[in-house]
């Protein structure tokens, strides 16, 4: 390591000790930055992870992805979810007003590997039904795909619902995916 190398790690320890203890409108935070300072190098953390909030214009933590939109064409009653468009996106809009009803299948199990590789790793993606109000969307499961529904409910989302989708691989190795269907509250 070179002087260098040196001299410009002990400034950034400064810098972020100084950030650790003043906030930008003059307060002080009070064991904020206790556990220390750390960083990820790559994409897996095989710890627990704090995440820390900086009382800035920019608080707070922000996780998710693309939005997904597909338009359903006047013939179509039906559509496989891929695995890139899952990986890609968060959010899936089915953005037609004159399709018919659809049945949405989400990808086999198989394909659902690289996804949700690991026994107990989940994932979360929320769907908007666009659709007309009289039109439904009823979501499928693929191939080892077990889907649970909430008491009471189904899996046919009525046009202009949301549904959130919660995905795990259980210890068998299939894939349990909740449907649980969102309407507007107000």
């Amino acid at each position: 390591m070179t002087n260098t190398q040196i001299a410009l790690g002990l400034v950034v320890v400064l810098v972020i000790a100084t950030i650790g203890v003043f906030t930008p409108q003059g307060g002080t935070i009070i064991d904020r930055m206790n556990d220390g300072v750390g960083s990820v190098a790559g994409s897996d953390v095989y710890s627990f992870l704090n995440v820390y909030e900086l009382l800035t214009a920019k608080e707070g933590f922000v996780q998710g992805g693309g939005v997904l939109q597909f338009t359903a064409t006047s013939t179509q009653a039906a559509r496989t979810l891929t695995q890139y468009e899952l990986e890609s996106n968060s959010v899936i809009e089915i953005v037609s007003t004159a399709a018919p009803a659809l049945t949405l299948t989400l990808p086999a199990t198989s394909t659902m590997t690289t996804l949700i590789p690991n026994v107990g790793d989940y994932r979360t993606w929320f769907l908007t039904n666009k659709h007309a109000a009289g039109t439904t969307t009823t979501m499928a499961a693929g191939t080892g795909i077990i889907l649970d529904e909430p008491d009471g409910q189904n899996v046919v989302i009525a046009g202009g619902n949301r549904v959130k989708i919660e995905c795990f691989r259980d210890s068998t190795t299939d894939v349990v995916c909740s449907i649980d269907e969102r309407i507007d509250a107000d």
